[in-house]
């Protein structure tokens, strides 16, 4: 019955709109970008960088100040993911289940992104680090707020599997513009601003600007009231949860995802690392290496789009696997701008899979889930995964803060920047050995409500 309600509306929103909808994408990416590549760096420069350490980076228990202030954020505003989805599962808000928290979260978003980059001391002092970890708790909570009611709308814009594939490929083409703008345009902007403390903290800004006027256009592009969903009886937070954990395919998927986002977020942290220390060439060359990545990933785009219709989900994704796991362990070999481009570039055969394929996949266990439980719960799923990418992310920054202070990552003393990569290598085959394990042809085909 309520399979029947939705295939009511088999397009409810015109192309132009889903591209709209899309692009939001180049936001939230945008500014998670630009935690992960800039707020180590930052915080604890290499030495020569012209930036002066803000944290101290003595190692206890095996972290640095920086890692437990990213572990700590990240766990504490993990724990409103779950709470933001079932509020948003619940929501009658007039503008939309999805829409009213998109229009609310937007601009504080943006503008909190910015404010870990204006620490209150330029050396190391308790200051800084207070600042940090309240500037990181209002990044992670406002982005809880805006992406996991964006992400919840992939179910309802694209209600067929080749529609949606096409909706997570224009996504993943605006991701990757986000992801460019940070990693390639920003950098270039530290340079052109004359470099330092000011040149960095004016790039920020311009690219949280941009970021900005990415996150308005879902708000103005999706209208809720086209999509017809019918009023059904929403489970309470701790219920949806509970069911949504009872999903056995969508906790293998999970652990391979995440498993593939810590790799990636290891190496694109390390990036400025890489380019400075290991490549011996200067910040700005990080956009370079960076456009290498990316534009493999763009010409790849469609080809894992080809390839996840055919072999499906979980082989495309379990190639992938294999990709990073070779792809990352070479970053330990880079001695060279020569040999480092070509081991970004051969990164980003892998990184267009992540973009293009997991949320196609994790629609289709929030199908499964749906047809069993006769509810939908698009939010708490994505919610549950955004709390565990959330606490990944925090994970991987303080792996490899705690690589480098314990190995070095310095030029001539880079032990730490090289083992980076196997690390990351070494995390990627666990998350393909659970992709293997997931039961693709129990989520895609029809399932009986239990």
């Amino acid at each position: 019955m309520i399979a029947s309600s939705r295939t009511a509306v088999a397009d409810p929103l015109s192309r132009a709109r889903l591209l709209g909808y899309a692009l939001g994408a180049a936001g939230w990416s945008a500014l998670d970008r630009v935690i992960v590549t800039f707020a180590l760096y930052f915080y604890l420069p290499p030495a020569g960088s012209g930036l002066p350490a803000r944290l101290a980076d003595r190692v206890v228990f095996g972290l640095t100040a920086f890692g437990v202030v990213m572990v700590f954020g990240r766990i504490v505003d993990s724990l409103a993911d779950p709470v933001v989805a079932a509020w948003s599962d619940r929501s009658r808000a007039r503008a939309g289940r999805r829409r009213a928290f998109l229009a609310w979260s937007a601009l504080p978003l943006a503008a909190g992104t910015a404010l870990v980059f204006f620490p209150p001391s330029a050396g190391p002092s308790v200051a800084n680090v207070v600042h940090l970890a309240l500037s990181l708790g209002a990044f992670f909570l406002l982005f809880t707020v805006y992406v996991v009611p964006y992400l919840a709308l992939i179910p309802e814009l694209a209600r067929d599997p080749d529609r949606r594939v096409h909706l997570t490929t224009l996504q993943a083409y605006a991701t990757l513009i986000g992801a460019a703008v940070v990693m390639i345009a920003t950098p270039a902007l530290v340079g052109a601003f004359g470099g330092g403390p000011r040149g960095f903290q004016t790039a920020i800004l311009l690219t949280c600007l941009f970021a900005a006027a990415m996150l308005a256009l879902p708000v103005a592009a999706v209208d809720e009231r086209r999509l017809e969903r019918p009023r059904e009886r929403q489970a309470g937070l701790v219920e949806s949860l509970r069911l949504t954990l009872r999903n056995r395919p969508f906790l293998w998927y999970l652990g391979g995802n995440i498993a593939y986002w810590f790799a990636f977020n290891i190496v694109s942290s390390g990036a400025l690392y890489y380019t400075t220390v290991l490549m011996r060439a200067d910040e700005a060359f990080t956009a370079v290496a960076l456009a290498a990545t990316f534009a493999v990933a763009a010409v790849c785009f469609v080809g894992w789009n080809v390839l996840g219709r055919r072999l499906g989900r979980r082989r495309a994704l379990i190639l992938a696997g294999f990709g990073f796991t070779l792809s990352m362990s070479l970053f330990a070999f880079v001695d060279s701008t020569t040999s480092g481009l070509l081991v970004f570039a051969l990164a980003g055969v892998p990184v267009a899979a992540i973009l293009v394929l997991p949320n196609a996949a994790l629609a289709d266990c929030v199908d499964l889930d749906a047809r069993r439980t006769g509810t939908r719960r698009e939010a708490m799923y994505f919610g549950a995964q955004g709390f565990l990418l959330k606490v990944n992310l925090g994970l991987s920054s303080a792996v490899l803060a705690a690589l480098m202070g314990a190995f070095g990552r310095d030029p001539g003393h880079d032990l730490g920047v090289r083992l980076s990569g196997p690390v990351a290598a070494a995390v990627a085959l666990v998350g393909t050995w659970c992709f293997r394990r997931y039961p693709e042809h129990e989520v895609t085909r029809p399932t009986r409500a239990s």
